[in-house]
């Protein structure tokens, strides 16, 4: 038996940036009805005594799939991972007790691969995400970054269970609030910028590390700010930034790293946060924080809010509030 627990939620859009594929969650009473709700196949057998749940969020495009399994008692998972697309798993609690019969301490990005077989346990209160990718997709925003292509990366059917990165922390933030944020968008934007994100991951640092001379990187940080201020409204993705200004990833990133002590993608999402502060403190330039906000690329509300805070100390409305009364 299972249950719907998540309904379509209709957030801010536009048409360049439409909110679709909603979120959506169900409650299962057998962990093997996940076959039934997605392109896993699965074989889960509990091994805990108790009442068991499992809750499965699931998020999808034609190029791109999430799924976030939550489970309250010790599983033995077995099964086959989608056929139709490369899957990565991210571990999101320290909950994931074997893998392939090996003891892990501290589980990092996983390699589904294509359509192969897993085998695994859990302990209670595992939740894991997996991020479902079409090679085509793969492949492109890898050379957009000048990252290595996936083949390259995974040249086996599984990657070796890597320490837990920043990298891998921030795929893994980004991933859940695609699926837990109502209304967030999950356009091509979105997707790409998640797919840089799990190819920055799953590339070795020793093996991948960036041997720009300092004159290159320097080069490639004044091009990807010129690009960034002529597409401040538009929010477009780092792949696409990499592309036009010819660096890779890592490149870029070790570059901004070195003069302004943030990535790329920080830079450019707070070069944009203080246009919107320009413009709400001027008061009478803004009709609303959504108006505002939305003239410089942003549209989901929620999660522009929690940065302007975290950047500036205040919410947006206050800093409005304020510009108004003075």
């Amino acid at each position: 038996m299972q249950h719907q627990i998540l309904a379509k939620t209709k957030g801010p859009g536009r048409e360049a940036h439409p909110t679709v594929a909603p979120a959506r969650a169900f409650l299962l009473a057998d962990p093997n009805d996940i076959g039934r709700q997605s392109e896993w196949g699965v074989d889960f057998r509990q091994i805990d005594p108790g009442p068991m749940e499992t809750r499965v969020i699931i998020r999808s495009s034609r190029r791109l799939r999430l799924l976030e399994l939550h489970m309250n008692r010790g599983v033995h998972q077995q099964g086959c991972s989608p056929a139709d697309t490369v899957t990565f798993g991210v571990p999101v609690t320290p909950a994931l007790r074997s893998w392939r019969g090996a003891a892990i301490d501290s589980p990092g990005l996983v390699n589904f691969a294509t359509g192969s077989e897993f085998e695994c346990v859990s302990g209670a209160g595992f939740i894991g995400l997996t991020v479902s990718v079409t090679a085509p997709l793969l492949a492109r925003v890898a050379d957009q970054l000048g990252l290595p292509r996936p083949e390259e990366i995974a040249r086996g059917t599984m990657l070796p269970i890597r320490r837990r990165t920043r990298a891998l922390q921030r795929l893994g933030e980004d991933g859940r609030a695609l699926l837990h944020t109502p209304g967030a968008p999950f356009d091509s934007r979105q997707q790409e910028d998640l797919v840089a994100g799990l190819i920055s991951a799953a590339a070795d640092a020793e093996t991948y590390d960036d041997r720009s001379a300092p004159s290159v990187r320097a080069k490639s940080v004044k091009r990807a700010v010129d690009i960034m201020r002529d597409r401040l409204d538009e929010g477009v993705s780092i792949g696409w930034i990499c592309a036009e200004s010819g660096a890779s990833w890592r490149t870029l990133t070790r570059g901004f790293r070195e003069r302004f002590g943030i990535g790329p993608k920080a830079y450019f999402n707070r070069l944009r946060l203080c246009r919107v502060r320009s413009e709400l403190l001027q008061g009478w330039a803004a009709a609303s924080v959504a108006d505002a906000a939305n003239a410089w690329g942003f549209w989901h509300m929620g999660q522009f809010a929690r940065d302007y805070r975290r950047m500036f100390g205040e919410l947006p409305s206050e800093t409005l509030k304020g510009a108004r009364s003075n």
